[in-house]
């Protein structure tokens, strides 16, 4: 498998990198709402400013981070000569 992915050509890592940077930061703050979001269900006393929280790391990281992971994926895929 390693060996497909260094028979890609050169104007391709760019588009590749944004995909591959956006699919990280989409799954670590995903992960930050999750944990969050768990720990604001436990605590009672912290659960208005967990919950504040993570609303606001839904709107301002995950959103981004999935529209650079799909822009990434289709900059990706259109420079690419599939048929």
């Amino acid at each position: 498998m390693s060996v497909l992915a260094a028979i890609r050509a050169d104007d391709v890592n760019l588009p590749l990198f944004l995909h591959v940077l956006g699919a990280m930061l989409l799954v670590g703050t995903l992960f930050a709402v999750a944990a969050a979001t768990v720990i604001g269900w436990r605590r009672s006393s912290d659960a208005a400013g967990l919950t504040r929280f993570s609303l606001r790391t839904l709107l301002i990281g995950v959103l981004p981070s999935y529209i650079l992971m799909r822009v990434g994926a289709q900059w990706t895929e259109a420079k690419q000569d599939y048929p």
